[in-house]
């Protein structure tokens, strides 16, 4: 077995485990972040709630004023 060969394995598993370690500190900010947030967030969560639905209701409102079409215009060919 060439040394290569036998380098190649090696070398992807250093790859893996260094992306890793490289990405995994902001993993754990952004998921103490969330955690802080949502604690925060708690109180106000009939407000996002009622805001969740108004949204939707303009959506709908929306959809069915303008109609559905999916025809193309008339372009001259």
């Amino acid at each position: 077995m060439k040394h290569t060969e036998k380098l190649a394995p090696v070398a992807a598993a250093v790859t893996a485990l260094t992306t890793m370690a490289c990405c995994l500190p902001m993993g754990l900010a952004a998921a103490a972040a969330t955690a802080g947030l949502s604690t925060i967030a708690t109180a106000y969560q009939p407000y996002f709630l009622a805001a969740s639905g108004v949204m939707l209701a303009v959506g709908l409102v929306q959809l069915r004023s303008t109609g559905r079409s999916c025809a193309d215009e008339t372009v001259p060919r």
